[in-house]
C-alpha cells in the first residue's frame, strides 16, 4: 500500500491533443507578438539626444535631433548643358560617429532621408 497518492488527471490533460494545441496557440501569438515588435523599428535606427531619426524625415529634422553630421557627401542631379535632366534627384550622404563603436551612414534623396546604415567597429 503506497502512502503517496497519485492522480494522472493533469498529467493526462498536459498531453492531450487539445492541450498542445492550445500550447501551439499561445506560443505562435507570443512570436508574432516579438516579430511585429521588431519590425516596427530597424535595431540600427539612430538614435540621438533628441529623439529617434526615422526614414522620410528631412534633414533638418535629422539635424534637430542629433545635430550636423561628422561628413556629408553631395551628388548633384544629372545635367544635360545647363538643364537638369527630368527627374534626377539630390543625393546627400551623411555620416554619424563614432557613436558607441558604431558609424551611422543616412542617405537623402532631395533632402528627404531614405536609407539608414550602420557599421560596427570600423
Amino acid at each position: 500500500m503506497s502512502l503517496i497518492s497519485y492522480d494522472d488527471s493533469l498529467e493526462c490533460y498536459l498531453f492531450t491533443n487539445e492541450a498542445i494545441k492550445v500550447r501551439l496557440k499561445r506560443y505562435l501569438l507570443i512570436w508574432t507578438c516579438l516579430l511585429v515588435i521588431g519590425a516596427s523599428t530597424p535595431s540600427y535606427a539612430l538614435r540621438c539626444q533628441n529623439g529617434l531619426v526615422q526614414n522620410g524625415e528631412l534633414k533638418s529634422e535629422v539635424i534637430a535631433k542629433c545635430g550636423p553630421p561628422a561628413s556629408r557627401e553631395l551628388e548633384l542631379p544629372q545635367t544635360r548643358g545647363d538643364q537638369i535632366i527630368k527627374g534626377a534627384v539630390t543625393i546627400e550622404r551623411w555620416i554619424y560617429g563614432p557613436m558607441n563603436g558604431a558609424y551611422y551612414y543616412l542617405r537623402f534623396i532631395d533632402g528627404k532621408l531614405v536609407d539608414e546604415d550602420i557599421k560596427i567597429g570600423l
